[in-house]
């Protein structure tokens, strides 16, 4: 359907629920302006990265509920040398279970029901296997924790092309940990640069992951600016995809605008209901 760029408007599916990342959008200004901007630009929700955890708890959250924004998702907070997460790291087990508990508390506070649990990087001083081990262990007792709040666990492979030395890159890498952990909610999070630049195929990733897929991220390709058509990847057919094979979750837009972040929002405007 959306393979005529004039066409889109008529096309793009219209139920798609956007989030604005506000790690990556609204970077004019402070995150706690950000919740507002995002509001008046037309999104539903916003997924938060790690600024979160430098605000009073509730500060976040006023700007929140004075948006009346959702959140979709949040990150775990980086590690104390600023890696991307300690989840895959052995001997930081305790480091894991109190940052994973930071970031329990900021879901619960915001609502949140997306958590995703980051791994960190790929170690010198441990084998594959080792690191695997201790993920699985970590992600076992953090679900776990989540149930009992009702918060799903979110596993994102990421391109190191984005992060050259983090542990979790590909999507089997995450489907085996989740068959390993065999929580109800350790979910899979969909994030269509990152599987491009690791191995593409992206229509039949999402077929098979459907079944525990929890969160999904867009951007254009190659250079992670707006998901509009003008990118190597139809942003509207996967949307459509993802419709057609049941999808209901949000669609985090964690993208580099080319300019200002509200200069660059034309993209959005074929999927809004054109019926209100």
């Amino acid at each position: 359907g959306c393979l005529a760029k004039p066409n889109i408007s008529k096309m793009a599916p219209k139920s798609i629920r956007f989030a604005a990342n506000l790690g990556f959008l609204f970077q004019e200004m402070p995150l706690l302006k950000r919740f507002a901007a995002a509001k008046a630009a037309g999104f539903e929700a916003v997924e938060l990265a790690f600024e979160q955890y430098e605000y009073p708890m509730e500060e976040v959250v006023a700007a929140l509920k004075a948006a009346q924004l959702t959140c979709a998702l949040i990150n775990t907070p980086k590690g104390p040398d600023g890696q991307l997460g300690v989840g895959a790291s052995p001997g930081m087990e305790a480091e894991f279970s109190s940052s994973f508990d930071t970031a329990l508390a900021y879901c619960h506070a915001l609502d949140c029901q997306n958590l995703h649990t980051m791994a960190g990087p790929r170690l010198d001083t441990a084998t594959e296997a080792q690191q695997t081990s201790t993920f699985t262990a970590n992600l076992r007792q953090a679900a776990a924790k989540a149930q009992s709040r009702g918060v799903f666990l979110t596993l994102e492979p990421i391109s190191r092309v984005a992060v050259p030395n983090y542990f979790l890159n590909h999507v089997d890498q995450a489907l085996a940990l989740i068959e390993a952990v065999a929580a109800p909610n350790l979910r899979y999070q969909f994030d269509v640069y990152h599987a491009q630049k690791v191995h593409g195929d992206l229509t039949s990733t999402l077929k098979r992951t459907i079944g525990c897929l929890g969160h999904v991220q867009i951007s254009g390709l190659p250079d992670r600016h707006e998901p509009d058509q003008e990118g190597e990847v139809n942003i509207c057919y996967l949307l459509e995809l993802l419709q057609s094979l049941g999808y209901v979750g949000f669609v985090g837009c964690e993208y580099q605008p080319r300019a200002t972040t509200e200069a660059g929002l034309g993209w959005m405007k074929p999927y809004m209901d054109d019926s209100i």
